[in-house]
């Protein structure tokens, strides 16, 4: 198993452009109740993104999180006793929330990802609008993802996700970052991903860390990462290395 993500070359996107994507993604999320979901379909993805054709369709969330650093640190290890964890209050950082999808909402399901044809017809017939759907939770996934949301004194946000999978594997080189690097942190090999810009975070901006922990019947992706524009890759050093397992 290989966990690869490529972005073959599109319409360059712009800071600005961005931004305006960002800001309507945020405008359909403020229409969903706590737990809900929507699918949104934005005409100029496929020219940005070439490579998601026939999979154009953005997932925005309001996921349920818990906030109660002892119920979901038992969520976690109950899902697996070997994952690691953030203790709350060390290196400063106060745990904030845990969701059960990645930083960035959850995934799309295939009964989901049948309304794309519609949505796009209906896009068309009203000058190329955007266009989006509530949609229910898809739970039946392959690669689960567990992820807890930190604050610092400055007030930047740091996200830990865990997404297990079912076979060995490594990490292959990542396409499209503005920049990447491969470090080596305490013998673990590390991709260090620098995404500037981005539409899913407000500050157009995500730095991470990602690297796999391999077990005989599982293995463990694990992402650090922030949208602060003033933390250092060497702070997000100092997370992963605080991380501990049980």
């Amino acid at each position: 198993m290989q966990v690869e993500v490529r972005h073959t070359a599109g319409e360059a996107l712009s800071s600005e452009q961005s931004a305006r994507i960002h800001q309507r993604l945020v405008d359909v999320q403020s229409q969903l109740g706590n737990g809900e979901s929507a699918v949104v379909y934005l005409p100029e993805i496929i020219r940005i993104f070439p490579e998601v054709k026939g999979m154009e369709l953005l997932l925005v969330s309001n996921p349920e999180a818990a906030t109660n650093y002892e119920e979901w640190d038992k969520t976690l290890t109950g899902r697996d006793g070997n994952v690691r964890r953030l203790p709350n209050g060390a290196l400063g950082l106060d745990f904030v929330r845990g969701q059960k999808e990645s930083y960035f909402g959850g995934a799309i399901s295939p009964e989901a990802l049948k309304l794309l044809p519609e949505m796009k017809s209906e896009s068309e017939a009203h000058g190329s609008t955007d266009v989006w759907r509530r949609v229910d939770e898809f739970t039946d996934m392959s690669f689960p993802t567990l992820t807890s949301i930190y604050r610092n004194p400055s007030g930047d946000e740091i996200f830990i996700s865990t997404q297990w999978f079912n076979q060995k594997g490594g990490l292959r080189s990542v396409m499209g970052a503005t920049e990447l690097e491969k470090i080596e942190v305490d013998g673990i090999e590390v991709q260090y991903r620098l995404e500037e810009p981005f539409i899913f975070t407000e500050t157009n901006r995500l730095q991470s860390l990602q690297w796999i922990e391999t077990f005989d019947d599982r293995s463990l992706l694990y992402t650090v990462g922030t949208p602060s524009l003033t933390m250092t890759k060497e702070a997000l050093i100092a997370v992963m290395k605080g991380l501990q397992a049980r």
